[in-house]
């Protein structure tokens, strides 16, 4: 089992680091459109980037196709995080 956690839609009405309507409405679209969206904060070495993300579980599993999702719940502490238990998806051959 893999554990992780998510944003969802609803983060980007919260998220500070995102200052200008128009990106929150695109990141919102982004992600209804395609499940996904990402807001860079920066970069570090190497040109990897780092933001804050909002996700579907769908777009796990078709970005993802090893892993299936086997539990979905929203935290206690904070209901824009959700976990997200992932397990090996099996193949025929297993």
């Amino acid at each position: 089992m893999l554990l992780i956690t998510i944003r969802p839609f609803e983060y980007w009405n919260l998220d500070k680091s995102v200052h200008e309507a128009t990106e929150t409405s695109s990141l919102k679209r982004a992600h209804q459109q395609h499940g996904f969206a990402f807001f860079r904060l920066g970069a570090l070495a190497d040109n990897v980037e780092y933001g804050n993300t909002s996700m579907t579980t769908r777009w796990i599993e078709a970005n993802f196709p090893a892993w299936e999702v086997a539990m979905v719940d929203r935290s206690f502490d904070d209901p824009y995080q959700i976990y997200v238990a992932l397990k090996p998806r099996l193949t025929i051959s297993e």
